[in-house]
């Protein structure tokens, strides 16, 4: 199974992207020699109608002479914090920045994203309304707390792998769980594993 997740990069990183290629006349097909992918891909990451992993987005960033921080957050000084994408559940929407060196414990950071819990089942472990960060490059197998898609929704479950299933537990009820064969891991109408759950906040008061 791949690590290296893809998603749509904002319009704010594909606007940088851009620009360097303008600033060195530099045309779509040669960068996307200098990447190693075909040409109708790189055009579809910069008009927002592709994903793109890791390794390419570092690919890229290289072929620009770019680093990653710039390319991701704009900040071209090297400063202390990172901002993470705000994921809707479909796009992202907004970011938080969060400090370098503290994300640096939690994965890699291109791959993490934000995600507002709605009615988890999981309380009181994580909360209605509970922040979580989610590392998009860890879709298993690895028990753990994952975000996962089930039945259309996106939700928090407790996910465990067994020789012959795939069990997605929640908090309440003494830990009910949905059961699915691993035919069904990535499918519609089973489990989707979207990112490990790295961390999670809340607000009190």
């Amino acid at each position: 199974m791949s690590t290296d997740v893809e998603w749509r990069i904002s319009d704010a990183v594909r606007d940088r992207v851009k620009a360097r290629l303008d600033e060195r006349s530099l045309s779509m097909t040669a960068l996307a020699d200098q990447v190693g992918m075909p040409r109708p891909t790189l055009v579809k990451i910069l008009n927002g109608d592709g994903d793109v992993g890791v390794t390419r987005l570092q690919a890229i960033c290289r072929a620009l002479e770019l680093s990653l921080d710039y390319v991701m957050t704009g900040d071209a000084s090297g400063g202390d914090a990172l901002p993470i994408p705000i994921w809707n559940g479909e796009a992202d929407e907004g970011e938080i920045a969060f400090p370098k060196a503290w994300l640096a414990d939690l994965g890699d950071v291109a791959s993490l994203r934000l995600f507002r819990v709605r009615d988890t089942g999981m309380e009181p472990k994580i909360m209605h309304r509970d922040w979580v960060m989610v590392d998009q490059s860890q879709q298993g197998p690895g028990d753990g707390l994952y975000l996962a898609r089930l039945s259309g929704k996106v939700t928090v479950r407790q996910i465990c792998f067994f020789d012959a299933m795939i069990a997605a537990r929640h908090a309440l009820e003494k830990w009910k769980q949905d059961t699915f064969s691993y035919d069904k891991l990535g499918a519609d109408d089973g489990l989707i594993l979207l990112g490990r759950v790295v961390w999670c906040g809340r607000f009190v008061g």
